[in-house]
């Protein structure tokens, strides 16, 4: 797994991460301007709970282009830290992606768009 934990304009594209070792791809929290363009994660769709891009009470996220195969959530989008419970996160968009699926958990989650994602 590769963590963004408060950063700031972050930039992850033409990137490929193949089986990652702890089953996760991406975990994005705390984070402003972030944005996931033509990358690939590609796990194990049969090792369960293994996902691609957690995105967790960050702001102006965005994953385009990208390719995502998990067993479990391809993209998540959620703020469940208790620290950040207040802040949100907001502006989060995910398209065109080819995923294998997509969550929103039960969580103050603001303009949240998901345009031409396809399983």
């Amino acid at each position: 797994m590769i963590l963004f934990a408060g950063c700031e304009d972050v930039l992850v594209t033409d990137v490929s991460l193949v089986n990652a070792a702890s089953g996760w791809g991406y975990w994005v929290t705390d984070c402003d301007r972030v944005v996931f363009d033509r990358a690939k994660v590609l796990s194990d769709p049969d090792y369960p709970n293994n996902d691609g891009i957690h995105i967790n009470a960050s702001r102006d996220v965005s994953v385009s282009n990208c390719r995502i195969v998990a067993g479990d959530d391809a993209i998540v989008v959620r703020c469940n830290n208790r620290p950040f419970r207040d802040a949100g996160t907001a502006f989060a968009s995910a398209s065109p992606c080819t995923t294998s699926a997509f969550s929103i958990a039960k969580a103050p989650v603001r303009h949240c768009f998901a345009r031409f994602a396809t399983r």
